[in-house]
């Protein structure tokens, strides 16, 4: 009996780091990258008038394009190297082929298989690339259907879904989910650690639901969680049938107030932090401010997977969405150029 007393603290040693970290309450220290260096960017879209911008990601030859306008689809397909206009799928509507809305998607590199949640019509939606492309007809490819799990955003990840919630379970918010057959099959709760000021209750948890980003690793073993007020950055480990945090890191501490439900910077305290997340098998790659002025989002940020701080890039563009594709050092942004345009841009690394 004595022995058995004897290794139970033992065993809490290996099986409760996790906890241990967001337990901790977290501290914050601002980041050094090891070098500085400024892209200069090559203009590869300027004339197609798109909107509001959401999300950017490539698969072969093509970069696909989120964006909204009340009278065009919301998903464009431009050539990668060219920049020239390709096709537009999902007309705002209710019917087969049709979206009422698309913000983030996630693109699968090695099936190229696209998913996204429609927010507005409650639809889990997918198709295949080359089946849209290689189609006039593209709205007969593309596959939705009524899903009973609300997400704000949705992930690939090994035969399931990696979503982030939306809904609350014994008063509590559900973070990130497994998701298979229609069912949750784990559940992540856990917030870190963090003490805002005059937040009282709700903590950090506003900081999550108004200025998340998320972002997994092609090998579907890694996924990358940030915030845009203040700068957090979440390393968890995935597995089939769990969701691990592996490694937090506090760059900036979140400050905002809260009203009316809803949350609001504080000008000239608050400190953006993470605007975007792209991640590759071997990095993270992130649109970074760092800045207490919310229009200075020009700096490209470069973290390995234990959430050490590695390349720091500067653009002259206003940045808001990235994907990388790094076998070909390159990376493919949507923003403002120095004349408030938008433009898609890719920058050579």
């Amino acid at each position: 009996m004595n022995k058995l007393f004897f290794y139970i603290p033992i065993l809490c040693l290996f099986i409760l780091p996790g906890c241990r970290q967001q337990d901790k309450e977290l501290t914050f220290t601002p980041p050094e990258f090891r070098q500085t260096r400024h892209l200069e960017g090559k203009v590869l879209v300027d004339t197609f008038v798109m909107g509001l911008c959401y999300d950017i990601d490539f698969y072969k030859d093509y970069l696909l394009v989120s964006a909204y306008r009340s009278d065009r689809e919301l998903l464009n397909f431009f050539d990668k190297n060219s920049g020239l206009y390709i096709k537009s799928i999902l007309p705002k509507g209710r019917g087969a082929g049709e979206a009422l809305s698309l913000k983030d998607f996630d693109l699968d590199q090695a099936t190229g298989k696209v998913v996204f949640y429609d927010l507005i019509g409650n639809k889990l939606t997918n198709f295949i690339v080359d089946s849209v492309i290689s189609h006039e007809k593209a709205g007969a490819y593309i596959h939705s259907r009524n899903y009973p799990i609300y997400m704000y955003r949705v992930l690939q990840g090994n035969n399931s879904y990696i979503a982030e919630g939306g809904y609350k379970e014994d008063d509590k918010r559900l973070r990130l989910s497994i998701v298979e057959n229609d069912s949750a099959i784990y559940k992540y709760y856990t917030f870190p650690n963090v003490k805002i000021p005059g937040t009282d209750a709700q903590g950090i948890e506003p900081a999550y639901t108004y200025g998340s980003r998320i972002a997994i690793s092609p090998d579907k073993k890694r996924l990358a969680y940030s915030t845009n007020y203040g700068a957090i950055l979440e390393i968890f480990d995935l597995t089939p049938e769990q969701i691990k945090l592996n490694t937090i890191k506090g760059f900036y501490r979140p400050v905002y107030s809260l009203e009316k439900n809803s949350i609001q910077s504080i000008p000239g305290e608050t400190v953006w932090g993470f605007i975007d997340l792209y991640a590759t098998d071997k990095y993270i790659y992130t649109i970074f401010s760092g800045s207490k002025n919310p229009k200075d989002t020009k700096n490209i940020a470069v973290f390995d997977w234990q959430g050490n701080c590695l390349d720091l890039y500067t653009t002259d563009y206003r940045l808001e969405k990235i994907c990388v594709d790094e076998a070909n050092r390159k990376i493919y942004a949507n923003g403002l150029d120095p004349n408030l345009e938008t433009v898609i841009v890719m920058f050579e690394i």
